[in-house]
């Protein structure tokens, strides 16, 4: 009787080993992952926690992120300025800091603004009543009056 390939029968001496995936391969398939599901992943295994560290896995991480930007849902009707607020995610230390915006920001933009790292600072950037972009700098990581209207 033949059986389909998936079902042969091999003899004991023959059974493989499961396959193995080059570390590049997984930090890939991760990268894919959302940092919520990054954080319990890091839970499974001391190699997954330690790739998930490692700041060129992180780095990695962001970029992709950033490129799918597009994905993310943004409705400023659906918010109001008080509920504006920036989340850090610190996968290092495995914990969350809730940054206010800028002082200056005087209503929640239209257009989803953009948090990035320039010189080594958080910025933040929206589109001013599509006229103008403005972009903030807050010189001291989680001091909310270190922000600068550049």
């Amino acid at each position: 009787m033949d059986l389909p390939p998936s079902q042969t029968r091999r003899p004991p001496s023959s059974r493989s080993s499961p396959p193995i995936f080059p570390n590049e391969l997984m930090a890939e398939v991760l990268s894919l992952l959302s940092v919520i599901s990054l954080i319990q992943m890091k839970c499974v295994s001391k190699f997954f926690n330690s790739l998930i560290s490692d700041p060129t896995f992180m780095k990695m991480h962001l970029r992709r992120s950033a490129r799918n930007s597009a994905d993310r849902f943004y409705h400023s009707n659906d918010i109001t300025l008080d509920q504006f607020v920036i989340i850090s995610l610190d996968l290092g230390a495995e914990r969350h800091v809730e940054l206010m915006p800028p002082r200056g920001l005087e209503e929640v933009p239209l257009i989803e603004p953009t948090i990035c790292v320039l010189t080594d600072s958080l910025c933040f950037c929206h589109d001013f009543k599509q006229t103008c972009l403005i972009i903030w700098q807050m010189k001291e990581f989680g001091v909310g009056e270190s922000w600068t209207q550049l």
